[in-house]
């Protein structure tokens, strides 16, 4: 079995090895989504674009509203998971399965 810890780093390497090259976008979303694993007092979400930013990004590159099969397209803004609202920092979860020292 693959530790929880190397396990984004054996699919990263699985999915180079059967494109045969590296796929940079993928590695830069992994060493970011360690980073902040491993620092979270960064918070990288602030690197996200703001809703706004978004809202008019999809207004204007996606005009037509349909797809080839006559669906409609789910904006972001309009998706069940999307909020507005700042995040909140709570208390922060632990990592890398590090057990938690309740006792």
């Amino acid at each position: 079995q693959i530790p929880n810890k190397w396990y984004p780093l054996c699919l990263l390497g699985f999915l180079c090895l059967f494109n045969a090259h590296m796929i940079w976008n993928l590695v830069a979303a992994v060493g970011l989504a360690y980073l902040s694993s491993r620092f979270p007092r960064l918070h990288v979400d602030r690197l996200l674009p703001s809703p706004g930013l978004v809202a008019r990004l999809e207004g204007k590159l996606c005009c037509q509203r349909r797809t080839l099969l006559g669906g409609s397209v789910i904006g972001a803004n309009e998706a069940s998971g999307y909020s507005s609202q700042a995040p909140s920092y709570g208390p922060l979860p632990t990592t890398w399965g590090q057990q938690s020292e309740d006792k």
